[in-house]
């Protein structure tokens, strides 16, 4: 699984991230050769406070679950899924963080997986 700093801050951003978020995927084999993610919109920072700034989400993907890359930068808060179109046949494992106004991430959400054949 990736690791994370946690909560990471600077001089002009808050002190803590964005809380968790939860993203799911179906854990199967298909011959779409596509994924679909979802997840549930954070509501509170990591210490517990009201998170009242969430800017958007990064999705990752790779085919290593200890080595995911961004695949994609959905900067608005209301989405809630994505689909990853085009994956070459293997397993593949996904993770999403949430940022808020000033880019600070959330932890990585627990990795998922599908298998393409």
């Amino acid at each position: 699984m990736p690791t994370s700093g946690g909560s990471t801050s600077s001089a002009s951003s808050p002190t803590t991230t964005s809380g968790s978020t939860l993203a799911s995927t179906p854990v199967s084999q298909d011959t779409s050769r596509s994924a679909l993610l979802s997840w549930i919109q954070p509501q509170q920072n990591t210490d517990g406070t009201m998170l009242t700034d969430l800017a958007g989400y990064r999705v990752y993907t790779g085919q290593d679950p200890n080595n995911l890359r961004v695949v994609a930068d959905l900067t608005w808060s209301g989405y809630q899924w994505v689909q990853l179109k085009d994956l070459s046949p293997g397993t593949w494992y996904f993770s999403i963080r949430s940022y808020n106004s000033f880019g600070v991430e959330s932890d990585f959400a627990d990795v998922v997986s599908k298998s393409v054949i």
